[in-house]
């Protein structure tokens, strides 16, 4: 099949980041993305790992004083477990955590892990401390390599707003509207997408980013879905937080506590602290959650509900469709 044209539809960071990169590294394609303000996106702060950073700044080549000027991340060092028989386990991105070998140990440092694990390497030594990066000289962060030992918190909108930026900025087309219908050939493939507004759009080539409602790829192409929930339980979440008071400190690190019917998380921004109780809802409803959260957390201002579904689609590539984020799958897991 020849590409020409790609036609991405989505309403939030992994309909934009595709259509991004796909522009940067083939800048002879057509990319549209078709979005509406009106979906919105989750925006409950989002906790990256390692390869999100490496991805973005040496993949795509994007400006990192840009970045941080616009999007004002917080650095990720790791996870820090507080659930189980200790007080809490810091898991960081250090490749080396629980291999290395101290030249005074006659084991590697992941045999002496339930004796004494805080502080086993830089990273975890740096969460201990809630700093997040070691200095160099006059007192500026002595970054590591990217995509080797740090990740971000980002906020969704700061993010989303960026890449919406950079988009218009590469030249992707970003067509606003409602889909009010999608069309196919006699082969079942995708031709064209109609909005109410009347536009019509069309494409060699679909991706599929609309999240949980799985646009094209589940409603249009039925394409089966494998759910996960024998094994993975919790399938929503109640999700809210607060601004950050004056001297709290910001954490350098993803938090996840246990909960009577889930685990919550804790995600700080530079301005504001968000939280979220993931919880199964055949072991507790919405109520009682929204009741132990607020017990848990009681800073919380306004709350509100999100539901998912852990699992996936059979195939994420289907005729001319490939879907992508959350239209492809999820996973529910805590970091």
């Amino acid at each position: 099949m020849t590409v020409e044209s790609v036609l991405v539809v989505g309403s939030g960071s992994a309909d934009l980041l595709a259509a991004l990169s796909l522009k940067k590294k083939l800048p002879s394609l057509k990319v549209q993305v078709v979005s509406s303000s009106r979906l919105g996106i989750i925006g409950v702060g989002e906790g990256t790992v390692p390869y999100v950073v490496n991805f973005i700044h040496q993949y795509l080549g994007m400006d990192e004083y840009r970045f941080f000027n616009e999007v004002d991340p917080v650095y990720k060092l790791g996870v820090r477990f507080t659930w189980g028989k200790r007080d809490y386990f810091d898991y960081t991105f250090s490749q080396n955590q629980w291999a290395f070998q101290a030249p005074d140990l006659q084991r590697p440092s992941g045999f002496f892990a339930r004796f004494g694990h805080h502080g086993i390497d830089l990273p975890g030594a740096l969460m201990e401390k809630n700093k997040a990066l070691p200095t160099r000289g006059a007192g500026s962060p002595d970054l590591p390599p990217a995509g080797n030992l740090v990740a971000w918190h980002l906020e969704n909108h700061s993010f989303a707003s960026w890449l919406d930026q950079s988009c218009e900025e590469a030249g992707v087309e970003m067509p606003e509207g409602e889909i009010k219908s999608v069309h196919q050939d006699e082969t079942g493939s995708i031709s064209r997408i109609e909005l109410k507004d009347g536009q019509s759009l069309s494409a060699d080539l679909f991706v599929d980013a609309s999240g949980f409602r799985t646009e094209l790829l589940g409603k249009i192409l039925s394409e089966p879905f494998d759910s996960f929930h024998d094994s993975l339980f919790c399938d929503r979440a109640v999700v809210g937080g607060w601004d950050c008071k004056p001297g709290e400190p910001i954490l350098p690190f993803t938090t996840s506590d246990t909960m009577q019917s889930g685990w919550c998380w804790r995600i700080d921004h530079p301005h504001r602290i968000n939280r979220g109780y993931v919880y199964s809802s055949k072991h507790i409803s919405d109520e009682e959650a929204e009741r132990e959260f607020r017990e848990f957390c009681p800073d919380l201002n306004t709350t509100r509900l999100v539901t998912f579904r852990s699992g996936r689609h059979q195939r994420v590539w289907v005729k001319n469709v490939v879907a992508i984020g959350n239209a492809a799958g999820f996973v529910e897991r805590p970091n």
